[in-house]
């Protein structure tokens, strides 16, 4: 699933935790947040954290892959080599 729009977030969050047969609590106890965010993001009544996506991303064993729009997916002979996000947010670091 290609993420275009916030409402593409929710419904892979929640998606993807439903495939795991995870409850919000428990969701919410392995990325290390409050539930009620978890609960916030999954109805799109928030706007949320980066911070927060990856650890609930993380918590999912689900990756976000960063590529021009319009390009095929990895398997590609054309696509563009990966994006490395760590590279891109260590500039954000606060440590």
């Amino acid at each position: 699933m290609e993420l275009r729009v916030p409402s593409d977030l929710k419904a892979i969050i929640r998606g993807a935790r439903i495939d795991l047969g995870l409850s919000q609590d428990e969701l919410a106890r392995r990325a290390g947040i409050a539930r009620k965010t978890i609960n916030e993001i999954e109805r799109g009544a928030s706007d949320p954290r980066l911070s927060n996506v990856l650890a609930i991303l993380g918590a999912l064993d689900t990756a976000i892959i960063v590529r021009p729009a319009g390009t095929a997916g990895s398997g590609s002979a054309h696509a563009p080599a990966p994006v490395d996000l760590d590279q891109h947010l260590g500039a954000f670091d606060d440590d």
